[in-house]
């Protein structure tokens, strides 16, 4: 059994781990951007209340970055949550030294998703931090007022990404499956803890919305999102065609004129949206459409058949960070430009200085994915070999699920209800390497005091 670690040693193992993670951002000398970085920005410095996006994280941005002071503040804190939590999964679940937390980090933070979301001005960092936090709460043996922090990041993990509010309790539900499997079950206390934080964000996120907009809602571009995904799948024109004839709706006109993806659809100039006015003025026709084709077995057979087939080609998406590189970011109509250039002015010089901006491709994700695809294929190898020949198939079962279940539910939530893009693959698969090397180095340390015919009890 390892022995507790003084606090302020814990305070600088956490602050070490910070470190690790931030390393991509460090390297590209500016915190990472996305094409939705420039809205988040936006609703951060004036409030705006995005159609297609929740409010809260651009709150987030607000506080993290002390009125816009300094974005760096953002993604500082960004990996300070996720080294913080890492650090209590190493002592609840791992061998809980510092040594194997530190290099594991400093080894994966590159090459896999956790340096790149957490170092980049986007919530997509969050899915994944809202699982670790469950985690904690879960597994911390002891009651701790401080537990309560953690039920309150999970509520808002969920509100920063509307994802997260499918994806957070498919986890939590597996990882009770794998408890149960095991033999072992979550104290009703805890379990109740977590589903009250899951059932308060769904229903509290309507209230919270309503404080910023005026307006209850969960998501007021929901039917555009769905819309896109009939629009990808070919389902919508296979229905326009099936149905115009006598329910002549106003996509109709377009039926044959139909852009191909998600992102043409969604943000094209030319696309049905866009000439017919924007989410608000189709919602009440697209809602019924989406409602028609899940009412008519044809259809939802499609979609079900649809969503694995997404499902399982994102799962093949083995990328780190798709769209980081180019010209895009340096160009002053790019809504990233656009946005610190009006927001944080101060900041353009360190922007388009930055590795991103060079328009040379000098972050090198080209050869990092090849160490990524390399690191994600020995994990699922690891993986089955740790749930076959683990001493400790318990504690392995349960780490596994945690990391397995987080990427397999972020694909399938994702790819049903948005679209195929490797991003929300990588966003979240970097937790499965995470989970086995954690296993591994408790093997490791384990592994003497077996051949000593000595038993060290399971944690958490």
């Amino acid at each position: 059994m390892v022995k507790p670690v003084p606090r302020l040693q814990d305070l600088a193992i956490v602050i070490a781990g910070t470190a690790a993670i931030l390393s991509v951002a460090v390297f590209n000398g500016f915190p990472l951007v996305y094409s939705d970085t420039g809205t988040y920005l936006r609703s951060a410095f004036t409030g705006f209340v995005p159609d297609d996006r929740p409010y809260w994280y651009g709150l987030f941005i607000r506080i993290t970055s002390l009125g816009g002071r300094s974005l760096w503040g953002v993604v500082i804190a960004q990996s300070a949550l996720c080294a913080l939590l890492l650090w209590r999964c190493w002592q609840l679940l791992g061998d809980g030294r510092w040594w194997t937390y530190l290099i594991t980090l400093t080894v994966l933070a590159p090459i896999t998703g956790l340096g790149w979301y957490a170092g980049q001005l986007v919530a997509d960092i969050f899915p994944v931090i809202g699982v670790l936090a469950m985690t904690v709460f879960l597994f911390t043996p002891e009651w701790r007022w401080s537990l309560i922090g953690l039920l309150l990041l999970v509520v808002f993990a969920c509100w920063v990404h509307l994802s997260d509010l499918l994806i957070l309790p498919l986890v939590f539900v597996s990882v009770v499956l794998a408890l149960r499997l095991t033999g072992r079950a979550i104290p009703f206390r805890r379990g109740m803890g977590v589903g009250l934080a899951l059932l308060l964000a769904w229903t509290a996120l309507p209230v919270a919305n309503k404080a910023v907009s005026g307006e209850a809602h969960l998501s007021r571009y929901s039917h555009v999102f769905m819309m896109s995904r009939l629009v990808e799948t070919g389902m919508l024109k296979t229905w326009l065609d099936e149905h115009c004839d006598t329910d002549p709706a106003r996509l109709c006109y377009y039926k044959d004129d139909l852009p191909r993806t998600n992102k043409a659809f969604m943000w094209g100039g030319e696309s049905p949206l866009a000439l017919e006015g924007g989410g608000r003025k189709v919602k009440e026709e697209y809602d019924r459409i989406i409602r028609a084709t899940w009412t008519e077995p044809k259809y939802i057979g499609m979609h079900i058949l649809g969503s694995l087939r997404s499902t399982a080609e994102l799962l093949g998406l083995w990328r780190i960070a798709d769209e980081l590189e180019g010209q895009f970011y340096r160009m002053d109509y790019s809504a990233p430009y656009g946005s610190i250039n009006s927001f944080v002015p101060e900041a353009m010089p360190a922007y388009l200085g930055s590795a991103q901006n060079t328009g040379a491709g000098t972050l090198g994700l080209r050869y990092l994915d090849r160490a990524y695809q390399l690191v994600l294929a020995i994990s699922l190898l690891t993986m089955v070999i740790l749930l076959i020949r683990s001493a400790s198939r318990k504690t392995s079962a349960i780490a596994l699920m945690i990391g397995g279940s987080t990427m397999l539910w972020g694909a399938w939530v994702c790819a049903s209800l948005s679209t195929v893009d490797s991003r929300f693959m990588g966003r979240t698969a970097w937790l499965l390497p995470v989970m086995v090397a954690l296993l591994i180095w408790k093997g490791q340390q384990e592994r003497p005091t077996r051949n000593n015919n000595s038993v060290i009890p399971e944690r958490g």
